[in-house]
């Protein structure tokens, strides 16, 4: 993945612009369209409304962007897997080995990661 790049959704058929990658996530910005929210303070209600084209166009300039980032983990990687026009990047190894410390954490119960969450927080 590379910042700029683009991709089309399999399931949505959604155009989704990458605007950051990390070593375990990326964000994108859906180009296709988005939902905006207007409150007014006198009725109290909120409206949505639906924005494509040239109107969505002008929310996707940035950074910072004005409309909301998807966050795509490695969970919802998989579901990219195999999709033309996207450039994975070999994991390394210290990205292997968090990814494998993630794994651990899930496998724990809640009062395991509290636990261990009260060590770290202790010091030890």
């Amino acid at each position: 993945m590379h910042i700029g790049q683009e991709f089309t959704h399999p399931h949505t058929g959604h155009v989704h612009r990458v605007t950051d990658v990390g070593s375990r996530t990326f964000l994108t910005i859906n180009t296709t369209c988005g939902s905006v929210g207007t409150y007014d303070s006198t009725t109290r209600e909120t409206t949505t409304r639906l924005l494509t084209g040239a109107e969505w166009e002008t929310w996707l300039t940035g950074p910072p962007y004005a409309c909301g980032e998807d966050v795509w983990d490695e969970h919802d990687q998989e579901a990219l897997r195999g999709i033309s026009g996207i450039e994975w990047v070999e994991v390394t190894a210290p990205e292997k080995v968090t990814a494998s410390a993630n794994t651990a954490l899930e496998a724990m119960t809640p009062e395991e990661r509290e636990a261990d969450l009260a060590l770290v927080l202790a010091g030890g």
